[in-house]
């Protein structure tokens, strides 16, 4: 989950839009000034992004012994490198919502390009526990698989999926940890949304695939036919 953000932060966020018009706003990775049609990172930060080698990956196909894992396919659009983790910093949890839009679009295109490798007939944003979206105020998830879904063309089902337990934060967690954590932690809402389904779980990072695969494991009990994962970044 990171820190909690601060009232001075909050306050940051909500006058954005009244300090730029009385300072320029900087690319928060080189400093540049922003053009007008340019937001946080400039063009050129944006374009340096370092995007991933192997797009997709398909864990089946890598199975060389015991069952396949639960999760079929992964697609990222970019390495975790220390610009990309500033840039998801920002956007999770210092209340840059407006990041939804550049990251969703990217992640739509990457979609839309993989094609039949990344073929769903649903979108779905791995969830949040109440409390915790209530903390941060949205599902950067959500809103990264409404952008996604405009340029993909697959439909977000955002209901679909539900925590049952809050969780302790995957990124302070080991391997084995992690998926100890969320075992056990995910359930579907209505089994025939997904029945006979290929769903594209979104998130925002993809790490070790213990919450995916965790969320795929519990969409294939419910009748889900294959289940990938599509991250704006992986680690």
């Amino acid at each position: 989950m990171g820190r909690a953000v601060t009232w001075q932060e909050k306050l940051l966020v909500a006058f954005a839009p009244l300090l730029d018009f009385i300072l320029p706003p900087y690319c928060v990775l080189c400093q540049a000034h922003l053009e007008l049609h340019e937001f946080v990172l400039c063009t050129t930060c944006w374009l340096r992004l370092p995007v991933c080698p192997e797009p997709v990956i398909a864990f089946g196909a890598r199975a060389k012994v015991g069952p396949a894992p639960p999760l079929s396919t992964s697609l990222s659009v970019w390495k975790y490198s220390p610009e990309v983790q500033e840039v998801i910093h920002l956007f999770k949890y210092r209340g840059y919502q407006c990041l939804a839009h550049p990251l969703g679009l990217a992640l739509g295109g990457a979609i839309h390009a993989a094609g039949a490798l990344a073929a769903a007939d649903l979108l779905v944003p791995v969830p949040l526990h109440p409390a915790r979206k209530r903390e941060r105020g949205y599902n950067q998830s959500e809103l990264l698989a409404r952008t996604a879904s405009k340029i993909c063309g697959i439909p977000v089902e955002a209901g679909v999926l539900r925590r049952t337990r809050y969780t302790t934060p995957q990124a302070k967690l080991g391997a084995a940890e992690r998926a100890r954590n969320v075992a056990g932690a995910f359930a579907v809402r209505v089994p025939e949304t997904v029945r006979g389904k290929v769903v594209m779980l979104v998130d925002d990072v993809f790490t070790t695939g213990a919450t995916a695969n965790e969320c795929a494991a519990v969409l294939l009990k419910a009748g889900a036919r294959r289940v990938g994962l599509a991250t704006v970044a992986r680690a």
